[in-house]
């Protein structure tokens, strides 16, 4: 009974994935598919096997499915509609139009401005924060905000509960791929952290810096000095091996 289960299910995921293949060949299909997953399941997880099956076969059935007109008005649509869910009263489907947003990287930059309210607003979740802080350099964020979640480390350094939000703001800024100007203070930043692995991320940074460009040593170096006597004994070890290799 079991093998015929998997059987059956191995099948509804087969016929999934030759749907959605269909959906992806043609001009707009797939905004328009993933459009009313949205609006019918109020998110992209939240839509079931059956859910997709049922409007992927509705959709390739329609008359017009050749005339598309969802090529460019779709997306937009689609885009839209994942915007308006950041402001779902369920936390969940705001996780998903984050994650969702993201997954469209740059053509969803009219949302930065939103993100970057909700990341540096203390009235939003700690959890919506820090969705905000990994969602905006994988859409479009760039280092005009930098101001933003650098405000972002400092309000939150002596609150345990927001730990995880510094982590995400910490590797937002490097993910931005900023230039020295922006990451030589976010090292400095996060070498004096209260939170290890902030430390850490900041010395790891630090040695990334130096294997750029070895001028970046003497800017760094004095910052480096504190944590030859910390704490966690990582953080001992690779301020260590840094204060070597800068001497050398």
């Amino acid at each position: 009974m079991r093998s015929y289960h998997h059987w059956i299910k191995r099948n509804v995921l087969t016929e999934l994935r030759e749907l959605e293949a269909r959906l992806r060949s043609i001009s707009g299909g797939w905004s328009h598919y993933q459009l009313r997953l949205w609006q019918e399941c109020r998110s992209i997880a939240a839509a079931g096997v059956d859910d997709r099956i049922r409007n992927a076969k509705e959709i390739l059935a329609a008359p017009h499915k050749g005339e598309w007109i969802w090529a460019l008005g779709g997306w937009h649509m689609l885009l839209g509609e994942i915007r308006a869910k950041l402001n779902d009263s369920d936390p969940h489907v705001r996780q998903d139009a984050a994650i969702g947003l993201a997954d469209y990287g740059i053509h969803a930059r009219a949302a930065v401005p939103l993100l970057l309210i909700r990341l540096s607003s203390s009235e939003e979740t700690l959890h919506d924060r820090t969705l905000a802080a990994w969602a905006l350099p994988r859409i479009g964020a760039d280092e005009s905000s930098v101001s933003i979640f650098l405000a972002v480390l400092d309000e939150t350094a002596d609150q345990p509960e927001a730990d995880e939000l510094r982590q995400r703001t910490a590797e937002a800024m490097e993910y931005m791929k900023s230039s020295f100007r922006v990451l030589v203070p976010l090292a400095r930043r996060l070498l004096r952290d209260r939170l290890g692995p902030c430390r850490l991320h900041g010395l790891h940074l630090v040695e990334r810096l130096g294997e750029r460009d070895r001028r970046i040593w003497p800017m760094l170096v004095p910052n480096v000095e504190p944590l030859l006597n910390d704490d966690l004994e990582e953080v001992t070890a690779i301020a260590q091996r840094i204060m070597g290799v800068s001497q050398s």
